[in-house]
């Protein structure tokens, strides 16, 4: 619905479509309200969980590990990472919907009907690329101990570089690789179906405003 919302705003090309860079900032605006509403204070919550099971056992269920957390390290500590979280999300964000609205027309003539099968699964590839970095500098940033070893996120991006090499950053392409193409196939057919059955989600542009006639 974000980028939905934001699209409208954005200028449009002599054939009355979005231009390629109103889809780029409608993307990145879906992606920031994504991240900093949902996906940080999950994505903290989640590593906190996954490190306590492995170590000291902390939190004895997701309500006691909300409440401990709160309660110990501030309701703040939810939102620790969120820079990272937020260029990872908003970036994956803008090139996914980028290169969807931009394949989905060119394969339309070849793909016929799995045209959003075919371009979702495609954006799902190019968005692992151009986001692997985010992600995982987003998990070290989270782990539990994440804030004493990194100072920030160009901190930790570094020391995975200088620990690991540039191809650090890339670790664990291949899973997310799979799951993300699949993933984008079948969230861009749905996305179409339930536009096309609907119309719900397709918002009317907002015409520009005529100017007042002077006095």
């Amino acid at each position: 619905m974000t980028f939905d919302y934001a699209r409208r705003y954005m200028p449009e090309d002599q054939t009355g479509k979005t231009t390629v860079v109103g889809n780029m900032v409608a993307g990145m605006c879906a992606g920031v309200a994504e991240s900093v509403l949902v996906l940080t204070p999950g994505e903290n919550l989640k590593t906190r969980l996954i490190d306590d099971r492995a170590g000291a056992r902390l939190y004895q269920s997701s309500t006691h590990a909300i409440r401990t957390i709160v309660t110990k390290d501030g309701a703040s500590t939810f939102f620790r990472g969120v820079l990272p979280v937020t260029l990872k999300q908003s970036n994956s964000s803008m090139v996914r919907f980028t290169s969807y609205n931009q394949l989905a027309p060119m394969l339309q003539p070849t793909c016929g009907v799995s045209t959003s099968v075919v371009a979702g699964a495609l954006a799902g590839v190019i968005t692992v690329y151009c986001t692997m970095p985010f992600d995982n500098v987003k998990t070290q940033m989270q782990s539990l101990d994440g804030s004493r070893i990194y100072s920030s996120s160009w901190d930790c991006a570094k020391k995975l570089v200088v620990n690991g090499g540039p191809r650090r950053l890339w670790k664990g392409t291949t899973p997310r690789l799979l799951r993300l193409s699949v993933a984008g196939a079948i969230a861009f057919t749905l996305y179409e179906e339930v536009v096309r059955l609907t119309g719900f989600l397709v918002l009317p542009k907002v015409a520009a405003k005529a100017p007042k006639d002077a006095a």
